[in-house]
């Protein structure tokens, strides 16, 4: 009978040992990873850019294009908008596979289109060099790798 009470004690310590080995472990980052096919429906076109309240109409080059989310997780900014100057920094959110998060500069801003009556991230693009994935934060051409805003 002591044997079989040993045994089982034995085999409990092992088992949490082991459990909490496995839960001690470094939380492990959930990064997005952007992919982007070809540009289709390319045509010509002229637009008010201007953010502001005057006009700048330009020759621009409309385009669709179909961008998904290859990574482990999830393309999340967030603004920290001033409602005075209806603009502010964006914020990149990561979350971890513990469940946990950690926020990075985006290297940009939201700013208040009057015009089209919605935020655009700077420029109204986002550049994958901006950007935090599993291939770290890298430089690309400064084309860019996502329209933020269909009008812009």
């Amino acid at each position: 009978m002591r044997t079989r009470v040993y045994l089982a004690s034995l085999a409990l310590a092992i088992f949490l040992i082991a459990t909490s080995a496995v839960s001690a472990q470094a939380a492990t980052a959930l990064y997005p990873d952007l992919k982007t096919l070809p540009p289709r429906d390319l045509r010509f076109d002229t637009t008010d850019v201007d953010p502001g309240e005057s006009t700048a109409i330009h020759n621009v080059l409309r385009f669709s294009n179909t961008v998904w989310n290859a990574g482990k997780g999830p393309l999340e900014l967030r603004g920290q908008i001033d409602p005075a100057t209806k603009s502010g920094a964006a914020i990149q959110r990561v979350y971890s596979d513990t469940g946990g998060f950690t926020d990075f500069s985006a290297s940009n801003n939201f700013y208040w289109h009057a015009a089209h009556q919605h935020y655009h991230y700077d420029d109204g693009r986002l550049e994958d060099d901006q950007l935090r994935h599993g291939r770290g934060v890298h430089q690309v051409p400064a084309e860019p790798a996502l329209s933020a805003d269909p009008h812009g």
